[in-house]
C-alpha cells in the first residue's frame, strides 16, 4: 500500500498522495482513501465514481507489475542483483516498479 500511495496521482485529488514519505497503511486510509472519498462525495458522485475506478485500476496494475519485477528477477541476472545481492534503497521501490511498467 506504501508504495502505491507513493506512486499514485489523481489530477482532482484535494489529498495529495506522495505528501508522506513514511506512510503506513492506516495513514493511506484514513489520511488519504477516506478523506478524497468524503471530498469527492460531498462534490460530484461522478467525480467520485472517476476516483475509484482510477484508484482501483492503478493499484490493480501497480501490483501486477511489482509481480512481475519479483518474476523477472529470478531469470535476469541485472535484477536479481539489484535487488536481491545490492538491494536498493526501500525508496527507490515505488520508481523501480513504476519505471519497470
Amino acid at each position: 500500500m506504501r508504495y502505491h500511495y507513493l506512486s499514485y496521482s489523481y489530477a482532482d485529488s484535494t489529498v495529495h498522495s506522495g505528501a508522506e514519505y513514511d506512510a503506513n497503511s492506516i495513514f493511506v486510509f484514513d489520511s488519504f482513501l477516506k478523506k478524497n472519498l468524503d471530498i469527492f462525495a460531498k462534490k460530484d458522485k461522478e467525480e467520485l465514481k472517476k476516483f475509484i475506478t482510477s484508484y482501483i485500476n492503478h493499484l490493480e496494475n501497480f501490483g501486477e507489475s511489482f509481480f512481475h519485477l519479483i518474476q523477472a528477477s529470478k531469470s535476469n541476472i541485472r535484477l536479481y542483483k539489484l535487488f536481491v545481492i545490492l538491494g536498493i534503497a526501500a525508496r527507490l521501490y515505488p520508481l523501480a516498479i513504476r519505471l519497470y511498467q
